[in-house]
């Protein structure tokens, strides 16, 4: 078997696993009796609003979990491993429309909330599942200590350095659910803020352009737009 993104191939070892059902049968906890409530409008953690994602990062060998201990190791940055294998980059600071106070979108149903959020299916909401609480069985969360400890726990192939083999995902809740996650926040930046960027390519279509739209909500973040990328500058 190719040793390509072992730590995909481990989690489709566990998709049978009661993580799996979650998907079905859990929607948003606050959301009242009526299915035309909005959950939102109770919401009272909001992750949703207080996490920009960023980007799907490939991990193939010991050289991809470094970088993402080194984002690790800045303010704002979380990073997540999916059940279904993906690993997933995070901006976590609170959106500029979000009442810290009240914990309500101060845009809400007006012209000038973000497409995104209008459109996203709070009534099976994925952020109220995997981040109301440190520890998910469908979602690991990271900081930079949990990324050490899972470089120790992976094997790799002595010439190429690709990961040859992981420890299977039951393995790793039990392990990483008794490591508490630092808090973003709190990390101390190490001399001037740092910027970080993430290209694509221009948007296509005016739903793709919404996307940017939502990320300049967000404190610290501002795009570039430009004829062959678009970039998404992070501050931290």
């Amino acid at each position: 078997m190719d040793s390509t993104n072992r730590l995909m191939e481990v989690a489709n070892r566990v998709r049978n696993h009661s993580a799996s059902s979650i998907h079905k049968r859990e929607a948003c906890p606050r959301g009242g009796s009526s299915p035309s409530s909005n959950p939102c409008l109770s919401c009272q953690n909001t992750p949703c609003c207080k996490r920009l994602p960023l980007e799907k990062v490939t991990v193939r060998a010991r050289a991809d979990l470094e970088d993402l201990r080194e984002y690790l190791r800045h303010r704002w940055f979380e990073v997540g491993l999916k059940d279904d294998g993906t690993w997933m980059l995070f901006y976590q600071r609170p959106c500029r429309n979000l009442d810290l106070k009240t914990g309500l979108c101060t845009v809400h149903g007006t012209p000038q909330q973000p497409w995104t959020c209008k459109t996203y299916p709070s009534h099976h909401c994925w952020y109220q599942r995997v981040f109301a609480q440190e520890q998910s069985l469908e979602f690991i969360r990271f900081d930079a200590r949990r990324i050490g400890l899972l470089m120790e726990m992976v094997s790799y192939d002595v010439d190429t350095g690709e990961i040859a083999d992981v420890p299977s995902w039951e393995e790793m809740i039990q392990v990483f659910s008794r490591m508490p996650l630092d808090d973003p926040a709190s990390r101390s930046p190490e001399g001037k803020s740092k910027q970080f960027s993430f290209p694509v390519p221009p948007p296509q279509t005016e739903r793709h352009k919404e996307l940017f739209t939502f990320r300049r909500q967000f404190p610290g973040v501002r795009i570039v737009e430009g004829e062959t990328e678009w970039v998404t500058v992070v501050e931290t």
